[in-house]
């Protein structure tokens, strides 16, 4: 029988320092369910066959059943979209599969991957934690007294930096893994994964061991020139890249603290002109309350940019932390940039039909939700005067807003 979704029987996402099961990066965990991990923590292997992954399987494969963890591409599909579940259905298409609760597949073991090798980054963007970035957990600590104020959880100020999952036994067995050739994708997220050590040895250990011809895909802030990265990403047939971008210019500069717009409008104009049929790049957006007032102008960047290269679209509605989602801002700020949007010529632009954008845009237009407004004022203040930045020099369509 064909399970609901493929993802708990094919795929393994594995944050840096979070062991929540979640068997996808969009998927929702079921905290209520009693078949969750217990004492496997730390082990990839033991927590793909641990009683949770068993019984989602099980949820899958029978007709019917509720999946509140799958509550993302639910409403996707309701809008008309192509959610993560029917990528993975397209992925697996030509696939012959034998599917089990235990193991997932008849292979034993997870045949594609996600996975955030440490928090290792160079940027402190606004809707981020420590947890994805060591910029932000320096900045935590340091300042501990001014971000307390904003209830923040405790972990934010304690967290260690790196990556609790990376060690030798799980290394090996996904090693192991990849040696039986059944791989079909490695997707690396950070942090920023360029710079990482271990995936730059993960690489190595691939070409020194003749799978080059396995799928990878990063997710890149692209403020960095990486010269030992490309060189070893060039020796693969197949590389793609999210750039991971939420505005131009003011805008992006004011979310993605300390980047530099045109360094990074530098390094993708760059990555785009490459002679190479091995790069195939989507810029993947979140829309939060910062760039709402911006999506317009950071589309038409978007074409200008396709004059180099073929880029799609993804974009990700901002729904943790609350204070940084659209829901912060007054129904009719939002709404008045939404719908000027939404009538332009520039929907119709084969990328943007293409995309996702429309259907979350609708999303928002037709949410009537105004809440943590008071959290976003806050945690906007704190921020400016930590980075001693000034949202009026940035984003001015929000200076009413936050005074």
């Amino acid at each position: 029988m064909k399970p609901y979704c493929l993802a708990p029987f094919v795929h393994l996402f594995q944050h840096s320092n979070s062991f929540d099961d979640r068997v996808c990066c969009i998927s929702k965990v079921n905290k209520g369910d009693d078949n969750r991990a217990d004492g496997v923590d730390h082990n990839l292997q033991a927590k793909w066959e641990n009683k949770y992954y068993q019984d989602i399987r099980e949820r899958m494969l029978t007709p019917g059943s509720k999946l509140p963890e799958c509550g993302e591409c639910i409403r996707m599909e309701k809008l008309g979209q192509h959610s993560d579940r029917l990528t993975f259905e397209d992925r697996y298409r030509k696939t012959y599969l034998e599917f089990n609760t235990t193991t997932g597949n008849q292979y034993n073991h997870p045949l594609d991957y996600d996975l955030r090798p440490g928090n290792l980054c160079n940027l402190g963007c606004r809707m981020c934690g420590p947890m994805s970035s060591t910029q932000l957990s320096k900045e935590y600590k340091k300042n501990k007294d001014e971000y307390s104020t904003l209830e923040l959880p405790d972990t934010f100020f304690t967290m260690e930096d790196g990556c609790d999952w990376d060690y030798k036994e799980n290394l090996d067995w996904i090693k192991e893994n990849l040696l039986s050739g059944k791989t079909t994708r490695i997707k690396f997220l950070g942090g920023e994964p360029t710079i990482m050590p271990g995936v730059l040895a993960l690489l190595d250990f691939m070409i020194e061991n003749s799978l080059t011809r396995t799928p990878l895909m990063f997710t890149t802030n692209c403020t960095n020139e990486n010269r030992r990265f490309v060189d070893k990403i060039s020796r693969f047939t197949d590389v793609y890249f999210h750039f991971s971008i939420d505005g131009i210019g003011k805008t992006l500069e004011y979310i993605r603290h300390p980047a530099h717009w045109n360094k990074i409008e530098e390094n993708i104009n760059k990555l785009c002109s490459i002679n190479s049929n091995w790069l195939a790049p989507m810029c993947n957006t979140t829309i939060q309350a910062y760039n709402i007032h911006h999506l317009k102008d950071y589309v038409y960047w978007l074409k200008k940019l396709n004059d180099l290269r073929w880029v799609q679209l993804n974009t990700v509605l901002v729904d943790y932390p609350g204070h940084m989602s659209y829901k912060v801002l007054p129904i009719e700020y939002r709404n008045c940039y939404i719908v000027d949007l939404i009538n332009d010529p520039i929907m119709e632009w084969d990328i943007i039909k293409q995309s996702n954008l429309r259907a979350n845009l609708k999303t928002i237009l037709n949410d009537k939700t105004v809440e943590d407004t008071d959290k976003f004022i806050k945690h906007t203040k704190i921020f400016d005067k930590i980075r001693k930045q000034d949202i009026k020099n940035y984003i001015p369509e929000l200076v009413d807003i936050i005074s």
